[in-house]
């Protein structure tokens, strides 16, 4: 905003949750969704809880970003890549146990307990530092529920309009989930995922 103050172009991108590759399950080790998804694993539990999740895959929205860039009409424009269709958290519960996991749904309170036990293999440490300590209702959005004072409303429509003939961002699948879960296996942050 302020280089559009000084009179230079600028196109500002704001993405919702920029999610793993869909096809490697390569990650942000930082991204808080990912510290919830191995807890979920770990633990074997996960809350009994139904916040709304715009996960955007990141190949989509660098993907998006180019593409925009890339237009005419793209000027001094603020942008969200994101997804159109978010999913809900227990969507994401019933991804992990179709992809072979045993989670059984517990309050916020008992998940929280049982996560700090185990918070050198799930990195809860830095988990349970991101999220409240308690829920808001259900169908509050990740992004209202991490950071309540900057709960803007992320819309598509600009870029949608810009690119119409553009794919639609994809859905998460119980088989790119489990994906994301095996490359955080494979980089050692998560110790115990035995399934059924």
């Amino acid at each position: 905003l302020a280089a559009r103050e000084r009179g230079v172009t600028a196109n500002i991108y704001r993405p919702t949750l920029v999610g793993w590759d869909d096809a490697t399950g390569r990650y942000n080790p930082r991204e808080a969704f990912v510290r919830l998804v191995s807890t979920c694993v770990a633990t074997r539990c996960a809350p009994d809880a139904d916040f709304v999740l715009p996960i955007t895959p990141v190949r989509y929205v660098a993907d998006r970003i180019v593409a925009v860039a890339a237009e005419r009409g793209a000027v001094n424009g603020t942008f969200h890549p994101t997804t159109e269709s978010p999913v809900g958290f227990r969507q994401v519960v019933a991804m992990l146990r179709a992809a072979g996991h045993t989670i059984e749904e517990v309050s916020w309170e008992t998940f929280r307990a049982r996560a700090a036990q185990q918070a050198s293999a799930t990195g809860f440490a830095a988990f349970g530092k991101v999220f409240p300590e308690a829920l808001s209702p259900a169908g509050t959005s990740y992004i209202e529920l991490l950071l309540p004072e900057r709960a803007a409303r992320f819309t598509a429509s600009r870029s949608r309009a810009l690119l119409p003939a553009a794919p639609p961002c994809p859905a998460p699948t119980a088989a790119s989930l489990e994906a994301l879960v095996r490359q955080i296996e494979r980089d050692g942050l998560l110790r115990t995922t035995e399934k059924t």
